[in-house]
């Protein structure tokens, strides 16, 4: 009986089952399970536009409205006037708007705050730190915190008035 057969099995099973580990790790390397709703929020500091700094973890007690977003983001312009509008009507009910830019510089940022006459803290996250640890690959991206700290919602897309104000609700104290 010759073994040469069985060998030549042998050996492409092992370069198949090493082919097979290479793709799969490839695959789910680095990858975090999804933010979860009920789970808490990813904890950060961020500082706006003026300097002062937020650590999520500080707000505890107000709805945040976490919202991700850039300059050069056409769904994201559009959803500004929205997200102005309601900061405002929504700090009475102790829910926050948090916008955080992805990556751009101060000057860029601060002339669109400008333009769009933007009164709600726009945090600066330049190394995108923050967008990694929520898994935020799509702009805008907004993110609905609970008073307790906890997810509530995400949604990925412009918002308007209506789902702001009906989220809102959701996540006031």
């Amino acid at each position: 009986m010759n073994g040469k057969p069985v060998i030549k099995m042998v050996i492409l099973l092992v370069i198949i089952v090493a082919i097979g580990w290479t793709i799969y790790s490839a695959v789910t390397k680095d990858k975090q399970p999804l933010l979860a709703t009920g789970k808490p929020a990813p904890d950060f500091i961020a500082k706006d536009l003026t300097g002062k700094e937020y650590r999520l973890s500080e707000l505890k007690g107000k709805g945040i409205i976490l919202n991700f977003w850039g300059t050069w983001c056409k769904p994201c312009r559009e959803e500004m006037p929205a997200l102005q509008e309601m900061s405002g009507k929504l700090k009475d009910q102790g829910v926050l708007v948090l916008a955080v830019n992805n990556g751009e510089s101060e000057v860029a940022v601060n002339a669109f705050t400008k333009q769009y006459g933007l009164t709600f803290p726009i945090l600066l996250d330049k190394r995108l730190d923050i967008a990694k640890a929520y898994q935020v690959d799509q702009l805008p991206t907004t993110y609905f915190i609970k008073h307790d700290g906890t997810l509530a919602l995400r949604v990925i897309g412009p918002l308007n008035v209506n789902t702001i104000l009906d989220n809102a609700k959701k996540i006031a104290p």
